[in-house]
């Protein structure tokens, strides 16, 4: 009695999504994400916590350490936390809504964003 699944190719060949991930990203995704620091800083928004942030995150990707990883995610908890309190602040002080958030946006974006 044969017992091997004939609809199962025995052989290892690249699934449809491996196919994608590849036609995708012919740069491996954590060397893009490695090259991040190199990007002018008008194009994103990177001060203070945030760049440890994103210095951290590029380590985890090539350590994959668990310490890493709970650091990151106390981190990232802080900074989610620190938009919020943004968010509430301004609407309970001043009435607004996330205008502390994107007063702060890098100006090329702010021009294009916020009509005064």
């Amino acid at each position: 009695d044969d017992t091997t699944n004939k609809h199962v190719s025995s052989t290892s060949s690249p699934s449809f999504l491996q196919k994608l991930k590849l036609s995708l990203f012919p740069i491996p995704p954590y060397v893009l994400i490695a090259l991040l620091p190199f990007l002018p800083t008008s194009l994103y928004l990177n001060r203070g916590y945030t760049v440890w942030f994103h210095l951290l995150s590029i380590s985890y990707l090539f350590t994959r350490s668990p310490f890493t990883r709970k650091v990151l995610v106390l981190q990232g908890t802080g900074i989610c936390l620190g938009w919020y309190a943004a968010i509430v602040h301004d609407w309970v002080v001043d009435g607004t809504f996330c205008h502390t958030l994107y007063r702060n946006m890098p100006g090329g974006m702010l021009e294009y964003m916020v009509i005064e």
